[in-house]
């Protein structure tokens, strides 16, 4: 309960906070240090994206569910294009 709990608190916002460390870490140059610090940044977001995938329910009606569960590339892009259609269509009313 607690992990599912810090989980859920968990937000993309964070893991992206979490790259001003790595550049300012390596100094803003492209070394060894700071590919070792990107990898890390890499795996840890992956594994807070794992772990909070696991313990909180998905949007069952939200774009991007939906378009990790299309049967092809060819309907992912359609159902973007018509979600793209929609939204701007929407902002411009």
């Amino acid at each position: 309960l607690l992990i599912g709990t810090v989980c859920s608190l968990y937000r993309i916002i964070y893991v992206i906070l979490l790259l001003i460390p790595v550049f300012v870490l390596s100094n803003l140059k492209f070394n060894k240090k700071f590919i070792k610090l990107f990898a890390s940044w890499v795996l840890y977001s992956g594994l807070v994206y794992y772990i909070n995938s696991i313990f909180t329910s998905p949007y069952p009606h939200g774009v991007l569910y939906n378009f990790t569960h299309t049967s092809s590339l060819k309907a992912a892009v359609k159902m973007l294009i018509l979600n793209f259609k929609f939204n701007f269509k929407n902002f411009l009313i």
